[in-house]
């Protein structure tokens, strides 16, 4: 492929997403979790109040700590008093995760077409566009994104400030959402396994920014303990959870393989409807049946497929996982082990969970779950360079189609609802 063919199909594809996401953002239904960051927001722009936490976490495990989740909504507010401004913010966050992604992709193999394919696989994937939603989750693919590039800077050089940003970057994911903590395990992992080189000035100066910006929440701690913790009556809430229950044990490993398939979250797939088709003749139930064991069907095939790339993955990385493996060969090799280090969080963070986790507590590492995808494409490319093409934009397609139909009509979406039009008052 030639450069001038690539940046055009680059430019196609970020447009088309841009044109999908723009979608979501338009037609998300507005609810519990819209309502707590637009009333902080608000509350900055019209009072001059920042509150020094976010919102309810799940569990009963109180609010998120600090500003962040504050500033993601009013900052944009005081630039722009509407209610688009939020989500335009969101937007150009998404597209940073996905540039930041696409260096990581460009230093391991640096072939257009496998660029490309990333991209369709990340940029277009309903998993991810379907996330241009006003919710604390949304904003971790920016973050994760900034995990994994400095990391590969932290394994090229020792730095200062690459290694305070790597730092920041979780603590600001902590200060959003409590998933942040698969993030701070996939970090002590690395540093155990030596692929990074962290400048110890940076960790301590990144930390005492971190704690400097939770001051005022610590402060609204004492007057209300149940910042931290809520006790919620009927529910068995308790740490160590999932290594009682085999149940969220299992779904946790479950989602981790459904994060590299098409078998995407209920909302999308067994929520999905055809509102605004005519019902005359029973057409709207018919395509609504159609439409749903379409997604069914390949989302069962794909996540078999997805079992088998990460079984690809495992055979090359399982005798490199320990320190005395010696050092990593190339960014290729330590993006396997990266993956392995997001799986290995991932599983963890759900033993010790209080809660089982649902599909919003793992999108923080969505960019983990399809590198074993990456691979196994990479890997089977030059056998198969005459068919990729085909492939390539068949995935591509099917993302769009998913992305347009949930957009008008899925759990957290509708046509009937049009986000410019939704009148927010303080309560």
């Amino acid at each position: 492929m030639s450069t001038l063919g690539f940046r055009v199909t680059l430019c196609l594809m970020l447009g088309v997403g841009f044109a999908c996401g723009s979608l979501y953002a338009l037609h998300q239904i507005v609810g519990f979790d819209q309502l707590q960051m637009l009333q902080k927001g608000f509350e900055v722009t019209t009072h001059g109040n920042w509150t020094p936490y976010g919102n309810l976490s799940s569990g009963g495990l109180g609010n998120t700590p600090g500003y962040l989740s504050v500033f993601v909504v009013a900052g944009p507010l005081m630039a722009w008093d509407s209610l688009l401004s939020p989500m335009l913010a969101l937007g150009v966050l998404m597209l940073a995760a996905y540039l930041l992604l696409d260096d990581v992709i460009k230093q391991a193999y640096g072939d257009y077409r496998i660029r490309l394919f990333f991209g369709v696989l990340y940029w277009l994937n309903p998993w991810f566009l379907s996330e241009v939603h006003l919710w604390n989750p949304s904003y971790l693919f920016f973050l994760s994104a900034v995990h994994l590039w400095t990391v590969v800077r932290m394994h090229q050089t020792r730095s200062l400030w690459v290694t305070m940003i790597h730092v920041l970057a979780v603590g600001a994911a902590a200060q959003l959402h409590l998933s942040a903590l698969i993030l701070f395990f996939m970090s002590l992992y690395l540093y155990y396994r030596g692929v990074v080189r962290v400048h110890w000035g940076g960790v301590i100066i990144a930390v005492l920014i971190w704690l400097a910006s939770l001051v005022p929440y610590f402060l609204s701690v004492l007057e209300n303990p149940g910042r931290i913790y809520t006790t919620i009556e009927g529910e068995d809430y308790f740490l160590g959870r999932g290594l009682v229950f085999v149940y969220p044990f299992l779904k946790t490993i479950l989602y981790w393989i459904r994060l590299g398939s098409t078998f995407f979250s209920r909302q999308l797939v067994f929520l999905s409807n055809f509102g605004w088709l005519s019902d005359y003749g029973g057409l709207q139930s018919f395509v609504e049946i159609v439409w749903k064991t379409v997604l069914v069907s390949a989302g069962v095939v794909s996540v078999w497929f997805s079992v088998i790339v990460n079984k690809f993955l495992w055979g090359r990385i399982k005798n490199k996982l320990v320190r005395k493996a010696g050092p990593v060969q190339s960014i290729n090799e330590l993006l396997m082990i990266y993956a392995f280090a997001g799986f290995a969080s991932l599983i963890i963070c759900g033993a010790i969970s209080p809660i089982s986790f649902s599909w919003w507590h793992v999108l923080i590492i969505f960019h983990c779950a399809i590198l074993p995808v990456v691979f196994f494409t990479a890997r089977k490319f030059s056998a198969h360079a005459s068919k990729f093409k085909y492939g390539f934009g068949f995935l591509a397609a099917f993302f769009i189609a998913v992305n347009l139909v949930s957009a008008h009509g899925s759990g957290r979406y509708s046509y009937a609802h049009v986000l410019t039009e939704y009148q927010y008052s303080l309560p």
